[in-house]
């Protein structure tokens, strides 16, 4: 039985008590891949294997393709002006251990704990460093600050026992948490697990996705000479336009909570002096950079856009990419029994867009729509 629901007081508050969808606390027994030596074969297999069980923020900490960085470490090199290295030459203490995680998020309890992963999505700045000047990195240090100061972490922390001024988050940030060029043979075994596993941090219902989409004042992408065709070739100059960080804005607006998925470039001196989620009478950081997301879309107008409309660096990444988002898609719709797409704007257009893709989502119970702008026109759609 699929519930439409509305605006009305008892059934908004009836939307924040839905059954929580676990994001991986069992036992799991830990991957120590150093024990295969140099056998890159042998590596990949057990990855693969691994991944097939493990398909939660969680869980794939501890498969080690993917690393995540503490929030605190970026700020404090947001602090002392130094710009962040790759995943290869990253101090240990900068990360997170699945042991680590997995304490804190048994003590914040299954309805706080998806808030300490947050996944970023942004526009490389140059081929060599994603952000060499620390445009980004700044950006996203006054963010985090916000969040670890006011935010539904930080309650979690409190209701757990938790000391909140110790309050720590797990960042997704391509660059430090998957192997980078230049790769050993090891280093190579782990990142295209690690790539396909980006469909669980951007993806997740219940992880959080930061879109960081301003570029610095004046700035422009230069052409260059494609090696294999020979070809001059021409960058996308926005976010907008980059295939890949298409990708990533359509993964997030998936199946993610309302208020989980954030535009930044939407944020406001106001917005932010109200904090992340506090404020009287709303405009928060959050209310205010989560709306008019898209809905989400089929895979096949999904490939056409990536094909016909946005641009890649490397034009062999488009089918890599389609393949991402249908992987993602298949497995959302097949599995999803609750969307909750509260408060975020949607009109007419969105509401269309939105029952295309419903038939997908073969076990679907409930759908949240509260909120919204919905007319006639996208009712009867």
């Amino acid at each position: 039985r699929l519930h439409l629901l509305g605006e009305s007081g008892h059934r908004a508050r009836r939307c924040r008590r839905f059954r929580l969808q676990r994001l991986g606390t069992r036992p799991q027994p830990v991957l120590d891949l150093r024990r295969f030596g140099t056998d890159t074969k042998r590596i990949v297999d057990v990855l693969k294997a691994a991944a097939k069980k493990r398909k939660t923020p969680l869980e794939r900490v501890d498969v080690r393709d993917v690393a995540l960085v503490r929030a605190s470490y970026y700020l404090k090199q947001s602090k002392s002006g130094a710009i962040f290295l790759r995943r290869q030459d990253l101090p240990e203490e900068a990360f997170w251990t699945y042991e680590e995680l997995k304490a804190v998020a048994e003590k914040a309890g299954v309805d706080r704990y998806g808030y300490l992963f947050v996944a970023l999505s942004y526009r490389w700045l140059s081929a060599d460093h994603p952000d060499p000047d620390g445009f980004h990195l700044a950006i996203i240090a006054e963010v985090a600050a916000l969040y670890l100061k006011d935010s539904t972490l930080t309650y979690g922390f409190e209701k757990a026992g938790l000391d909140q001024n110790t309050a720590d988050f797990a960042l997704f940030w391509d660059f430090a948490s998957l192997t980078q060029k230049p790769r050993t043979a090891d280093e190579e075994a782990l990142f295209m697990p690690g790539l396909r596993a980006s469909n669980i941090w951007y993806g997740h219902m219940k992880s959080v996705c930061w879109q960081q989409k301003t570029l610095p004042e004046g700035f422009s992408f230069a052409s260059f000479r494609d090696n294999k065709t020979g070809e001059m070739r021409t960058p996308a100059q926005t976010y907008e336009d980059s295939g890949w960080c298409f990708i990533e804005s359509i993964i997030s607006a998936g199946i993610k909570y309302g208020f989980n998925r954030l535009d930044l470039g939407k944020r406001t001196k106001k917005a932010m002096r109200k904090g992340y989620s506090g404020g009287f009478f709303g405009g928060n950081l959050k209310e205010v950079c989560a709306a008019k997301r898209p809905a989400p879309i089929l895979p096949d107008e999904a490939a056409r856009l990536l094909r016909e409309v946005k641009i890649f660096t490397a034009g062999s990444d488009v089918d890599k990419v389609i393949e991402l988002y249908r992987s993602f898609f298949e497995g959302v719709s097949q599995s999803a029994k609750v969307l909750y797409f509260e408060a975020l704007e949607w009109g007419d257009e969105e509401a269309v867009q939105l029952a295309a893709v419903l038939p997908s989502f073969a076990r679907l119970e409930k759908l949240w729509l509260n909120g919204n702008k919905i007319g006639d026109a996208g009712a009867a759609a």
